[in-house]
């Protein structure tokens, strides 16, 4: 599975060339196997597999399948999670010289940790092509004050009520659909993102957030807003036309 990056499907494994002399099978009497890739978020590296097994024959149908990628999709969101979350706390340094560097590097989504004074401790390739800073210009200084300083409107973003923030502070988890985050350039760029404080309840240690450019999806919500009006626009000159 991790080779081929595709489903394995086996009904028997009895009788499937693959598995029928396997070790594995005779000994623990698995006969139905299902398993698909186990990928990092955004379509990333394939870290492995998510199996599931059967004792007797069994045809695995479109439903187990979509099932079965629903759980390895959830498994990869977790797995990056709780590295990011380990080079939050290690510092970009020990996550540099770590193996799960690796799996974050390959993850289609942004990755930042910070402190729990809101400073930049470890980003991803993905953080870096966003926003335009390379990791080593955004590790030690403060997140918000560098990427997310101002609203939408061109106002000051105040940091206590920015929701990184308050994640950080109550050691709640929080998710934004419509946030703005400033490039190196200067230019902004319209996020979603995803913030999980890390250390013990009520006394947070820091936070990963993992976000996402969401610019191709405004744009096209916006034109499908267009395409909308233009069309109830057209239905009532019609319905004017036919009246008069």
């Amino acid at each position: 599975v991790v080779a081929t990056t595709a489903p394995l499907l086996i009904e028997d494994a009895r009788e499937h060339p693959l598995v029928r002399d396997s070790a594995a099978t005779r000994a623990a009497g698995i006969v139905a196997y299902a398993a698909v890739p186990l990928r990092a978020p955004g379509g990333g590296a394939v870290l492995g597999s998510v199996c599931v097994v059967d004792f007797v024959p069994r045809a695995w149908s479109a439903d187990d399948v979509a099932l079965l990628e629903d759980l390895a999709a959830a498994a990869g969101d977790d797995v990056v999670l709780r590295l990011a979350a380990r080079a939050a706390h290690d510092g970009a340094a020990a996550a540099t010289e770590s193996r799960y560097a690796a799996i974050l590097a390959a993850a289609g989504v942004a990755v930042l940790g910070v402190d729990a004074e809101g400073r930049t401790t470890f980003a991803n390739p993905e953080a870096e092509r966003i926003l335009g800073w390379s990791a080593a210009e955004l590790v030690g200084r403060d997140q918000h004050a560098l990427v997310h300083h101002t609203r939408p409107d061109g106002t000051p973003y105040p940091v206590g009520e920015c929701p990184v923030y308050a994640a950080r502070r109550t050691g709640v988890p929080t998710r934004s659909e419509q946030e703005l985050f400033w490039r190196r350039d200067g230019t902004p760029v319209p996020v979603a993102f995803v913030v999980t404080p890390l250390g013990a309840q009520g006394a947070p240690s820091g936070a990963v957030i993992t976000f996402e450019d969401v610019s191709a999806r405004q744009a096209a919500e916006a034109a499908l807003a267009r395409a909308l009006a233009e069309a109830s626009e057209g239905r009532r000159t019609l319905e004017a036309l036919l009246e008069h």
